[in-house]
């Protein structure tokens, strides 16, 4: 014999309605599980929400973090080789052989 199928869309739980049974310990787990329920959905939201202004400033909109991070090294590359590129070799070691600002005296 086979187990009996529940779709999902038909419980409390699945259209998202808190479900009560009478049973004071069941009941408190339900609260707990409907509450869950709600974070979740305001966390992709939220997640969605603070992606936003660095898709923009990248210029890729709404896209996934994974692609953002590939747009995002792809500029920093960018960024060195062409900072690198300006910079002759003469004056990269005189560049490494200054003490830096911070660490000169006053």
């Amino acid at each position: 014999m086979r187990g009996a199928r529940v779709n999902m869309a038909e419980t409390h739980v699945g259209k998202e309605e808190l479900f009560k049974t009478g049973n004071f310990d069941y009941d408190d787990f339900f609260e707990d599980l409907y509450g869950l329920q709600g974070s979740a959905k305001a966390i992709v939201a939220d997640e969605k929400a603070a992606r936003a202004p660095l898709g923009q400033a990248l210029g890729v909109g709404e896209t996934s973090i994974d692609r953002m991070l590939e747009v995002l090294r792809d500029k920093a590359e960018s960024s060195r080789r062409a900072r690198t590129a300006f910079i002759s070799p003469s004056t990269a070691s005189t560049i490494r052989a200054s003490p830096s600002r911070a660490s000169r005296p006053k």
